[in-house]
């Protein structure tokens, strides 16, 4: 029950924040890549305009989308059309909402029918809001298995608003992060039903919820490694996995041809746009294994994970307890994780643009909430000193992240350029001055910090 108005108190909380965080509700606004994750609805529902995308320089300069990249992020075919980099998942997610606002708009005459005008904005951000709190809520499900109820509350509490997906939910909408943060949830409840009850319909709805988690970011097809690992730990577990598979071949078959035909979305959308099934879109941004920046994304002051989300750090030394308390969990975790940190700091601009924190494993937090629940589960029940010590920790670094998350929002901490002296120089303060902002990263230091 507690956990239940844990869920709904972070609800209330992102949509307050979201509300009242804007003088003028008309000042938010797609921007860089959530125009590219967007403008698929638009480009359909009212422009009927998904191959040459010839409405794009008019909203780019209205709303001031992209600067002066008047087809931003686009690129043009030899047919003639306009194939956008951008995968078709999180319009797909953002539709219900779309068709809301959209609604709304063309039964009044106080806002443009443009697609981009201040309630498709709204629709947009509370699009995002609902996902992460259906994330939360699938998410209390899945950790009740295996935690008590304040286990669980106090473990939500964290991730809610102890993490970056705070600051994507409530102060940054649009990105494709807690679209997958909700999905990596489902993920995990539907792993975990159907392995339990065996039953075809969790095998079809875990395969439609990996269909769209790799329909919104493709590189997140990685965290089939969970669902495919799943309480295998040892030999006997990996002979017992091989036989419910035998014996669930049909629901498997079923369940891959929701998946394919999920995906089938995509590679419509490429054939119609390019007249090929199978595209690299992301054209020169490349992955440089020979060459990651683990060290960097983790602790770096730029855009560090365990700098600006401290409480995944705690989540990681959960995996000991997690060990100790349900160890045929712990390969499957601890593979998905390895594969995701090396990919994620693999990638050519591993910091990702501007934004708060390494904002690529926001989606992964979904996952790492069962070692953070062993973790708190384990100061639970030791003695009453370690306990209290603990949790005031966990609180401690919850009040942390909602202060910086407001230190972003009010331009102290900025989207980039941050390095260990202005992190530490602005630490604490609400406004940054004239001469701390001296001390942020100059033109050479951003050019050594690629290589």
């Amino acid at each position: 029950m507690k956990s239940r108005i844990v869920v709904i108190l972070i609800s209330i909380l992102y949509v307050y924040v979201f509300f009242n965080r804007f003088d003028d509700l008309s000042s938010v606004s797609f921007k860089w890549d959530k125009m590219g994750y967007y403008s698929f609805l638009p480009a359909v529902f009212i422009y009927h305009d998904l191959k040459t995308l010839s409405f794009y320089p008019d909203v780019v300069s209205k709303y001031d989308l992209a600067a002066d990249k008047k087809y931003y992020a686009t690129y043009e075919q030899p047919n003639g059309n306009r194939l956008n980099k951008y995968s078709v998942g999180v319009a797909l997610l953002e539709w219900p909402g779309f068709w809301i606002a959209d609604t709304y708009v063309r039964n009044t005459s106080h806002f443009d029918e443009d697609g981009f005008s201040t309630p498709y904005q709204v629709s947009v951000a509370l699009s995002g809001i609902l996902f992460t709190v259906l994330g939360l809520i699938f998410l209390r499900s899945f950790l009740n298995r295996y935690y008590t109820d304040g286990v669980t509350s106090l473990t939500l509490l964290c991730i809610g608003i102890g993490t970056n997906l705070y600051f994507y939910t409530a102060f940054d909408f649009g990105m494709s992060h807690q679209f997958s943060f909700g999905l990596f949830a489902c993920m995990l409840y539907f792993t975990g039903r159907w392995y339990r009850l065996g039953k075809l319909k969790d095998a079809c709805a875990l395969a439609i919820t990996a269909g769209f988690i790799a329909l919104v970011r493709p590189i997140n097809i990685i965290v089939l490694l969970v669902p495919l690992l799943w309480g295998i730990y040892n030999v006997e577990t990996l002979r017992e996995r091989l036989h419910f598979y035998y014996a669930k071949y049909k629901q498997i078959i079923i369940a891959l041809a929701f998946f394919a035909l999920i995906l089938m979305i995509q590679f419509v959308y490429w054939k119609l746009i390019s007249g090929k099934w199978i595209l690299d879109t992301y054209k020169e941004e490349t992955f440089n294994f020979a060459h990651t920046h683990i060290f960097k994304g983790l602790f770096g002051y730029r855009k560090g994970w365990f700098v600006y989300t401290p409480i995944a750090l705690i989540g990681i030394f959960g995996f000991y307890m997690l060990w100790r308390q349900y160890k045929q969990l712990v390969p499957a975790l601890t593979v998905y994780f390895s594969v995701a940190i090396f990919l994620t700091f693999s990638w050519h601009d591993w910091w990702y643009g501007g934004g708060f924190g390494a904002r690529a494993l926001v989606e992964s937090l979904a996952v790492l909430s069962l070692p953070l629940a062993a973790f708190i589960a384990a100061i639970v029940k030791s003695n009453k000193y370690l306990r209290i010590t603990g949790i005031t920790v966990l609180v401690a670094l919850i009040g942390l992240n909602m202060f910086q998350v407001y230190q972003s929002a009010k331009g102290t901490l900025p989207y980039d350029m941050i390095n260990r002296q202005y992190y530490w120089r602005v630490f604490g303060k609400v406004k940054a001055t004239d001469e701390d902002r001296k001390y942020l990263m100059t033109s050479e230091d951003f050019i050594n910090d690629m290589e």
